[in-house]
């Protein structure tokens, strides 16, 4: 997620030099799964254990429910939550139960509210429509600046969020509400003279290691962790891989990064080997401001990338080109 002024273009060659070269010979297969109305960023998604996606938005507070297959259905509203302005990071904690973060964010003066931020859950697991689902605010994290990208850590309800302002990553018990700062390292943390204070972005655990972006440092990096997820030592940086929103590993390691204002699916390949644009690319609208991935969940999907855009509302396409937020699969990606 990033924090830019709607209609504003933003993309510099500050931005164009941080664009990775594309991969060689044919690419995936792109398509339109749902688009919301002009103006909607769409934030993040997880996908459902029978294969429906749950997105949220950052231009509101509402959290929808998606067809993976795309048959002409439009979003269904899952809950619009009281009291913020806009939803960001979502995770799985336990089989059709979801934590989301969420808070007051501005679009429009690059600015979010320190003391807005909470964490809820969302119970879908008796839910006999959509707009069924039990939601229950979990915990407020008041010291929290900005919270954003979001993972389960364990069976026990925790999740960790990325504090994107404060550059830490947060651990919260969904359960028991407990919240405490776990990770604190320099390499999350925004950087000076950036056009937002954004740092970490994106986070995901991977073989005992928490891996994250950082937006503005243009790095894609790691921590080792302990179960607790409390970190072990100081984090290294894999690769410099240019603008990172949120993102996805495959079962082989491969990491797929969203690259918001680049209009790009970003590839790197574990250690950091390769990195290559493996969709989209500057001046295209076929992925206008990517903002987060996931791989579907069922055997139809499983090789379906689910990407979430914010329409060019991050950086208008050749500085005019805007639309709804989409959600896009790519299939055939891995």
């Amino acid at each position: 997620m990033r924090l830019y002024p709607i209609h504003t273009p933003l993309v510099s060659l500050f931005f164009i030099a941080t664009v990775a070269s594309s991969a060689p010979g044919r690419g995936p297969v792109l398509h339109n799964v749902a688009q919301f109305p002009n103006t909607t960023w769409v934030e993040n998604l997880a996908v459902r254990s029978n294969g429906s996606l749950l997105v949220t938005l950052l231009s509101a507070p509402e959290l929808f429910q998606v067809d993976p297959a795309g048959k002409g259905q439009q979003p269904q509203l899952v809950h619009q939550f009281s009291n913020i302005t806009s939803l960001t990071g979502i995770a799985e904690v336990e089989k059709d139960v979801f934590a989301v973060a969420g808070g007051n964010i501005s679009l429009a003066t690059l600015t979010s509210t320190k003391g807005s931020f909470s964490v809820w859950k969302v119970d879908m697991r008796s839910a006999k429509s959509a707009s069924s689902a039990n939601v229950t605010k979990v915990a407020d994290v008041p010291e929290a600046q900005l919270l954003n990208g979001m993972i389960a850590l364990d069976q026990s309800g925790n999740v960790l969020v990325a504090d994107s302002g404060a550059g830490v990553i947060w651990r919260v018990n969904t359960r028991s509400g407990d919240v405490k700062i776990v990770v604190d390292d320099p390499l999350m943390k925004p950087v000076a003279g950036a056009p937002a204070a954004i740092g970490v972005n994106g986070i995901k655990i991977r073989k005992g290691n928490l891996f994250f972006t950082n937006t503005f440092g243009m790095t894609f990096s790691s921590v080792p962790v302990h179960k607790d997820g409390t970190a072990i030592g100081a984090a290294k940086v894999i690769v410099k891989n240019g603008i990172g929103d949120d993102f996805t590993f495959d079962k082989s390691g491969n990491a797929f990064v969203a690259q918001n204002v680049l209009n790009t699916l970003e590839k790197i390949t574990p250690g950091g080997k390769q990195v290559t644009v493996v969709a989209g690319n500057l001046n295209s609208t076929q992925l206008a401001g990517p903002t987060a991935a996931q791989f579907g969940r069922t055997k139809r999907f499983e090789r379906t990338l689910f990407v979430t855009t914010n329409g060019g509302l991050a950086g208008p396409i050749n500085g005019t080109f805007i639309e709804g937020g989409q959600v896009v699969a790519v299939d055939y990606i891995a």
